[in-house]
């Protein structure tokens, strides 16, 4: 008996998505509820307030067969504004142009370098 391919999307392994949200009570603990509900086993998440007024950023790395659906069903919320993964980011055309994405400058010996 053979077993059932797992769809690309939710082979095992880590995951790291970007979410935005409103600042509303309940709305983090709606979106770990989600990871909960789809079998994802959480192993970081950093929480901190955005540059804009009424939106939080949150980083969350999963793994777990459900990790592949968890971006899709995010955007499904109520108090998510936005939802990225990270690999989505580093891979994409108009990921130089992102201002979301964090930027590092460095100098040395009179030489300016810039890192997306």
């Amino acid at each position: 008996m053979t077993r059932p391919s797992i769809p690309a999307q939710d082979v095992p392994g880590p995951r790291t998505l970007l979410v935005a949200l409103h600042r509303r009570p309940g709305a983090l603990d709606r979106v770990v509820g989600l990871l909960r509900r789809n079998g994802c086993t959480l192993h970081d998440l950093t929480f901190g307030p955005s540059e804009e007024p009424a939106i939080d950023h949150a980083r969350v790395t999963i793994t777990g067969a459900g990790a592949g659906r968890v971006a899709t069903q995010l955007g499904r919320l109520v108090d998510v504004v936005r939802t990225r993964e990270l690999v989505d980011l580093l891979h994409s055309p108009s990921a130089a142009l992102d201002p979301e994405q964090p930027r590092i400058d460095s100098q040395a010996d009179g030489h300016q370098h810039t890192e997306r």
